[in-house]
């Protein structure tokens, strides 16, 4: 059975596929349905287009000549729960921004409680393009862990000018015990 907020994402990421973009990005302004740009409103040097082909999710360019506390692109994952043990996945297919890092959390609201889980990987720009698992194991203190929530998965953007292209974004979540990868054999493993 598959967890609501993989079910959500992937809703969102077929509404992104389906949807012809051409246009500059307000903030917290959606560009489809629970598909939106956040960044610190202080800082107005900065602009992001957003455009989209055919195979893609959106091409982003960002102009930032401030310095921003935040900058990001957020995916409303809406309500829904995870065990410890858990495992979270998020597969992208990314081009461009080379050498630059996209950090990833889920931010969990419960009532007036807003707490992020810092996923434990980090995406990597790159000139080529490539596919890329970002896997994080759910431990008893991440706030994504636990009683039903709203979730948000969050892609942290670089504060500096950069373009890069999102061909694709798939988050998955495995239970508890099926995430493990199996052990290869060895010799001494078969001596006991």
């Amino acid at each position: 059975m598959a967890y609501s907020i993989e079910v959500r994402a992937s809703e969102v990421m077929a509404q992104l596929r389906d949807t012809s973009l051409s246009t500059p990005i307000e903030n917290e302004g959606h560009i489809v349905p629970g598909a939106y740009f956040s960044w610190d409103d202080r800082v107005k040097e900065l602009d992001l287009q957003v455009t989209s082909k055919d195979g893609q999710l959106f091409e982003l360019r960002a102009q930032i000549s401030g310095k921003p506390q935040w900058n990001s692109f957020n995916v409303a994952l809406e309500h829904g729960s995870t065990s410890v043990g858990d495992l979270i996945g998020v597969v992208a297919d990314v081009s461009g921004a080379d050498g630059l890092t996209f950090p990833l959390f889920i931010r969990t609201s419960r009532g007036e409680s807003i707490t992020d889980t810092p996923l434990t990987e980090k995406l990597v720009g790159s000139a080529k393009r490539s596919i890329q698992t970002v896997l994080h194991k759910v431990s008893h203190v991440d706030a994504v862990a636990g009683e039903e929530g709203y979730h948000t998965l969050v892609v942290a953007l670089p504060s500096s000018s950069f373009d890069v292209t999102l061909h694709d974004l798939r988050l998955f979540v495995l239970p508890d015990g099926e995430g493990e990868i199996a052990k290869v054999p060895t010799l001494s493993s078969y001596a006991g």
